[in-house]
């Protein structure tokens, strides 16, 4: 099995912030078994980002993609992949009942385009995030995408190696 992976931001091509994502994902991927062949950063752009997934999906299995996915308006990550799927965005209320939740114990105003983050792509299925909150999308139909925010405090991913793998085959 080949897994690809795309880093979106562009404070990674300004070398605002260094891509340690990646690098932890090539290890894990290495260390399970799983070949990945290339990884690519990309610039906050709909159109760069949709480009990227198009010609890294055509010659993975499967595509991990970092970044892109927060509450601002540069964050495409989740519009990008709805795209390349032909799916529309729907909100999850159980990941929008967690984002609430979070602000509302901390006692602090929530902006409403924190919901931004519980938007994902139809047919896909969320896995929850113990460390921090922002969502995580996994497609799989007919190819797979791993949406996440931060690999190295992302549990879920080591945790579900097993049905990635599954799933992306």
């Amino acid at each position: 099995m080949r897994c690809d992976v795309v880093a979106v931001g562009t404070e990674l091509l300004l070398g605002q912030i260094v891509d340690t994502n990646s690098a932890w994902l090539g290890e894990h991927l290495a260390a399970n078994g799983i070949d990945s062949l290339l990884q690519v950063k990309v610039g906050d752009n709909l159109g760069r980002v949709v480009a990227s997934l198009r010609s890294t999906l055509a010659a993975a299995d499967a595509v991990i993609v970092c970044g892109g996915l927060g509450p601002t308006h540069d964050d495409l990550t989740r519009e990008a992949i709805a795209e390349v799927m032909g799916v529309q965005l729907v909100l999850d209320d159980d990941v929008a009942a967690v984002i609430t939740g979070m602000f509302e114990s901390r006692g602090r105003y929530m902006a409403a385009n924190n919901l931004r983050q519980a938007m994902v792509p139809v047919g896909a299925e969320v896995i929850p995030q113990i460390v921090e909150v922002r969502s995580a999308e996994y497609l799989h139909e007919p190819n797979a995408f791993l949406a996440v925010r931060r690999v190295s405090q992302h549990a879920e991913l080591h945790e579900n190696r097993g049905s990635t793998r599954k799933r992306a085959r």
